[in-house]
């Protein structure tokens, strides 16, 4: 699964992601990010499914950011890391279905363990919701024929690929929203792109946005952050450090290289 850590601390980060053996807890897919900016960028970017956050973080809080997760229809599953047990958040963090809150410092192990729990929890919800489809597909099986679900299936596909090229500029697109456009569930719609593209959703949005920022570069005299802002990203070191994963090179080494 999937871990998103959130802290404006460097050292906390270093702890979290160097001392905790984070396969040993379900974990096989570790982000960080020091602000919400950062952490909403890769939430349009990834499927996350557990999020470690902290709640006072300079500029926008964990509250906060924790907020427009949900509205942006996210189920990730909720852990809050703090230093201060302050009833307060504590109140708003049930509010929000927050599934954990954890003071630190705390030993590796009981991070780790508390982040298990959020793992299994997801598990259960991942098994409840395949049992659904399940029964959702035997219906479609006896009341279609094969060809006419394989074509629903291509126009879905089809239509995923459609809005997600008319949105490549839109900071909320998301697989989630994408989801929702659709009228199926996150897992379905993954499960179906990936079969028929070949690769996730997550990862052809990431390839479609590098290939438009390529050409903006080579083409235009437009600026970095205005290329930035024009393939969906609000964060300008983000979509650096995703640009030189993509391409090797940083957007102004690419940029002098033509």
């Amino acid at each position: 699964m999937t871990l998103l850590i959130v802290n404006d601390v460097e050292m906390t980060i270093k702890f979290l992601t160097t001392k905790i053996d984070w396969k040993k807890y379900g974990i096989f897919r570790l982000f960080t990010a020091y602000n919400a900016d950062e952490a909403k960028e890769i939430f349009r970017d990834q499927e996350i499914d557990i999020i470690l956050c902290d709640i006072e973080m300079p500029g926008e809080n964990g509250i906060s950011l924790i907020r427009w997760v949900r509205s942006q229809n996210f189920s990730t599953e909720i852990i809050f890391l703090t230093c201060h047990a302050n009833f307060d958040y504590i109140q708003e963090a049930l509010h929000l279905d927050c599934q954990d809150y954890v003071l630190f410092p705390q030993p590796a192990n009981k991070i780790g363990e508390a982040v298990q729990k959020a793992v299994e929890r997801r598990q259960k919800k991942y098994e409840s919701m395949q049992l659904e489809e399940y029964g959702r597909h035997w219906l479609d099986v006896h009341q279609k024929s094969a060809q006419e679900q394989g074509a629903d299936s291509g126009s879905m596909v089809d239509a995923t690929v459609s809005y997600i090229l008319e949105n490549i500029s839109s900071p909320e697109l998301s697989v989630n929203n994408i989801a929702l456009q659709n009228h199926v569930s996150l897992s379905y719609l993954s499960r179906l792109f990936r079969k028929q593209k070949g690769v996730t959703i997550s990862h052809f949005i990431i390839d479609e946005r590098m290939k438009l920022a390529g050409k903006l570069l080579q083409s235009g005299d437009a600026t970095i952050n205005l290329v930035a802002l024009e393939v969906g990203y609000t964060n300008y070191p983000y979509f650096t450090s995703a640009f030189k994963k993509y391409y090797g090179v940083t957007p102004s080494e690419y940029r002098d290289s033509f």
